[in-house]
């Protein structure tokens, strides 16, 4: 069996490493996986895609995304954990920009105006901010 782990693709860990807190046992059952899985889950490095800073893609993490989210061994993440959750609230932002802005603008909420105004704010983009920010105002009179 040992020669049979050195020569693979699996990833394994010595007792020493799992004593240590170095590395951390997986559970291959609860893996998304054709063949090749995880024996044990290392930290690793990996560089953030967006804002190119190194971050750590933690052995916890590890077992959270292979055998809670079941993702597969080839997936890691291409962002660090900030980035992911700006891309995040930039996603729900734009789907609820969307929403809004299916209505006229006579027919939007107070609400619905201050959540545009609020988004084109923290996107900078002044002109569509000045037009719900005038909008919004005058339906405050």
């Amino acid at each position: 069996m040992y020669d049979f782990l050195i020569g693979s693709d699996f990833v394994w860990t010595c007792d020493k490493c799992v004593e240590d807190k170095k590395s951390l046992i997986s559970n291959p059952l609860q893996q998304n996986h054709s063949y090749y899985f995880y024996l044990a889950y290392y930290d690793s490095s990996i560089k953030c895609k967006k804002c190119r800073k190194e971050f750590t893609f933690t052995k916890e993490e590890k077992k959270f995304w292979y055998e809670g989210l079941k993702f597969r061994k080839e997936s890691v993440p291409v962002h660090c954990l900030s980035c992911r959750k700006q891309i995040r609230k930039e996603k729900l932002q734009n789907k609820r920009l969307s929403e809004i802005l299916k209505k006229d603008s006579k027919d939007m909420t107070i609400e619905e105006l201050y959540e545009l105004v609020q988004i084109y704010d923290e996107w900078k983009i002044n002109d569509k901010f000045n037009l719900y920010n005038k909008i919004l105002k005058a339906k405050k009179k």
